[in-house]
């Protein structure tokens, strides 16, 4: 009979065993999937830093003569004006002509580093890319917008897609006719 309690007591003591051992290989388990996804995590979001980490370089790459290009806008400026006031004569031909390829060249520069012109002249007003300097009131008959791009003062200049200097530029704001009643016109 002793022998039989015993047996039965180490039974009872090898199935609590096993059930405790079970209990700590799922709880192991369950231990183990958490590490693996916060090490997803973890890997996903230094993924994500070094995407934004290059993102951010390459802006400072694009971005970084800015200044520098902005300056030199207004030495296109001084060009632009140049070119504008040498005549044509003989005399000055050589001279107009070195000008312009020096500034056929500077152009080039301005363009290989990715500065465009802004075309404002007709266009709608666009208060992100314009600069209004004078409001001119028409009254006009036609079907355009009621403010228009009449006059470029100053031309305006982007860096890829970025606006580096609004274009100056003299605006028309079209007045609107007054609207009659058809009883109105026939008695006209």
């Amino acid at each position: 009979m002793n022998k039989t309690r015993h047996e039965s007591k180490t039974r009872k003591e090898l199935i609590n065993l096993e059930r405790k051992k079970d209990e700590q290989i799922s709880a192991l388990m369950k231990e183990k999937e958490e590490y693996i996804d916060k090490w997803k995590r973890v890997l996903a979001e230094l993924e994500n830093y070094r995407k934004r980490n290059e993102k951010q370089r390459d802006e400072i790459k694009k971005f970084a003569l800015e200044n520098v290009l902005y300056q030199l806008l207004s030495v296109k400026d001084n060009f632009d004006r140049a070119l504008a006031h040498i005549s044509t004569s003989d005399s000055d031909n050589a001279v107009r002509q070195g000008v312009e390829m020096i500034y056929k060249e500077f152009k080039n520069l301005l363009t290989q580093q990715g500065v465009k012109s802004i075309k404002a002249l007709g266009k709608e007003y666009d208060p992100k890319l314009h600069e209004a300097l004078e409001m001119i009131h028409e009254e006009k008959k036609g079907n355009w917008n009621k403010y228009i791009v009449v006059e470029e003062v100053l031309p305006g200049y982007t860096l890829h897609d970025r606006l580096l200097r609004p274009a100056k530029v003299k605006v028309a704001e079209k007045k609107e006719e007054p609207k009659t009643i058809k009883g109105e016109e026939n008695e006209k």
